[in-house]
């Protein structure tokens, strides 16, 4: 049903006009557009100039078409003059051509590129430009009035009957006032699929009327496309300016609008045979020439589809030809934003996995700072933010207090309750760290400070344990250094503090027995006596006090 041009595999060119140089009309599609130049076809019949449009060089050519056609479409004639309505009539008419009269039926087979009536005639094949074509002659038999409509990337028909415009899908035999899904099916043939919060630039669409030979200057757009992706630039411009000769000027940024549609179509068909060259070539072309908002939003996200796509297939660990990708979407900076963020994050996926967490923090840094929007902008501020935090688990281990410092310098995306949590949890980890390696240095009073840092994250944190860790290290300190009575202060508070620890109840016994022994050598019992007091107070059969308490007898 789309206006496209590629996308079938196997299906080589249509006829003639394919095969041959488009760049100088042919004396029939001279005589033709001299007949088109007053909006009327007063020296062709509407069969004919379809015919002329689509290739017939001559006119015995024209003449044996001309008879196909008309033997082609007898069974459907006959079948839809049997109804009493023009409803009834309009539905048989195009049921009918989808059934076999001989070897096949007229409408055989979608195909996206069979953009002519040749075509129809030739191999049964269509697609909603020459499908419409080819009902709105048959119709014009039966004095239905039926009128060519343009949609921004699909053609159909309007059934005037008693005032009411009926819409008829010709690319299938229940096309007459289609059901929504005969409608949805239509739009994925020449479509990227819609992702969660894309816009649906179809919904409800009602097209634009226009006339037939508007929708013949669509099959030179059509064939116009072929030619420009086969890098034959004379005969497309040649071809796409016939089409515009067919068109009012009122209607030429329609038309113009169509061949942007067709590119953007057929980058899509491309891309979903794994053709990514041609397709982001397609796409950005039909970006270059989009006429309007609306086209420009649709090739905007079709490049998306084709660039995101195209990078999920780059082999794992390739970060240049991921890159490259988004890099050539740079001319079309809505779409490059996206992409490019794609693109950095997959990467960035690959360095976490290979534990470069530095490398993969830059690479979503930069992928913040692109001038996103909506969804895209807030994936990219969250990706960041979890990369900095995984980044900062590794560089806590070997510096936690820098990791701590550039915590506390995170800035997280706002309203997001998910990576608000993840960096609480985090953070608390980071604060476990910086307050361990502090008490491993028995620095005790910024021990103290970064404990409640800690807290603050994690109210249930253990902060005893290191705390009193803490304390006996520097009493471990002053422990080697014979400096006993401090040994004793810091082993008491370490004890205090964690009490059920019993190394630190050891500990500090063993610094009172030392104290109280340095006080008796020194004959200083009045001393000694405290120490011993407290000592045994702690430990009353520890022998070593015992001795010192019968040394120095009160």
């Amino acid at each position: 049903m789309a206006l496209s041009l590629l996308g079938c595999a196997g299906q080589g060119p249509g006829p003639q006009l394919m095969e041959r140089p488009a760049s100088t009309p042919t004396s029939l599609e001279a005589e033709l557009l001299a007949d088109a130049e007053d909006r009327r076809l007063d020296r062709h019949t509407t069969l004919d100039a379809a015919l002329i449009v689509s290739g017939v060089r001559d006119h015995a050519e024209l003449a044996e078409f001309r008879a196909r056609f008309a033997k082609a479409t007898a069974p459907a004639l006959a079948a839809a003059r049997r109804e009493a309505t023009p409803a009834g009539r309009a539905r048989a008419l195009l049921e009918a051509l989808f059934r076999a009269s001989g070897s096949r039926p007229l409408f055989d087979r979608y195909t996206v590129d069979a953009t002519t009536l040749i075509d129809v005639l030739e191999r049964g094949r269509f697609n909603c430009v020459s499908s419409s074509i080819a009902y709105l002659i048959a119709a014009a038999e039966l004095d239905l009035d039926v009128r060519p409509v343009m949609l921004p990337s699909h053609a159909r028909i309007a059934l005037v009957d008693a005032g009411r415009r009926i819409p008829v899908e010709t690319t299938s035999p229940y096309g007459l006032d289609p059901d929504p899904k005969i409608v949805a099916a239509a739009t994925r043939r020449f479509r990227a699929e819609l992702r969660p919060g894309s816009v649906d630039l179809y919904a409800d669409a009602q097209g634009t009327e226009v006339d037939f030979l508007a929708l013949l200057g669509v099959v030179y757009t059509n064939l116009s496309t072929v030619q420009a992706l086969a890098g034959r630039t004379q005969s497309a411009t040649a071809l796409a300016e016939r089409g515009e000769a067919f068109v009012v000027p009122s209607a030429l940024p329609l038309l113009r609008g169509v061949r942007a549609a067709l590119l953007s179509e057929t980058g899509v068909a491309h891309a979903k045979a794994g053709r990514f060259d041609p397709a982001i070539a397609a796409l950005l072309e039909a970006a270059r020439i989009a006429p309007d908002d609306e086209m420009r939003a649709l090739t905007t996200q079709n490049l998306v589809f084709c660039g995101t796509t195209a990078i999920d297939r780059v082999a794992s660990g390739d970060e240049r030809a991921v890159l490259e990708v988004a890099d050539r979407l740079a001319s079309v900076p809505p779409a490059h934003a996206v992409v490019r963020l794609h693109a950095l994050s997959t990467v960035a996926r690959w360095r976490q996995e290979a534990d470069d967490h530095d490398g993969a923090a830059a690479l979503l840094g930069e992928a913040a700072q692109l001038p996103l929007l909506g969804k895209a902008r807030a994936v990219a501020a969250r990706n960041f933010a979890h990369a900095e935090l995984n980044r900062l688990q590794v560089v806590s281990q070997r510096d936690p207090e820098a990791a701590w410092r550039e915590f506390q310098a995170l800035r997280l995306p706002a309203g997001d309750a998910e990576t608000a949590a993840t960096a609480r949890r985090i953070g608390a980890r980071l604060a476990e760290r910086r307050t361990l390696s502090l008490a491993r240095e028995a620095r005790c009073p910024e021990t103290e400070a970064a404990v409640a840092d800690w807290l603050a994250l994690d109210p249930h944190a253990a902060s005893a344990v290191i705390r009193a860790f803490c304390h006996s290290q520097r009493g471990q300190h002053y422990f080697k250094n014979s400096e006993w009575a401090h040994a004793a202060r810091e082993m008491r508070q370490a004890m205090q503090i964690h009490p059920a620890e019993p190394a630190y109840r050891g500990n500090l016994l063993g610094a009172l027995s030392n104290l109280a022994f340095e006080h008796i050598r020194a004959r200083r019992c009045d001393l000694a006596r405290a120490a011993i007091d407290e000592g045994l107070a702690l430990a009353p059969s520890d022998e070593s006090l015992r001795d010192a308490a019968q040394r120095c007898p009160r």
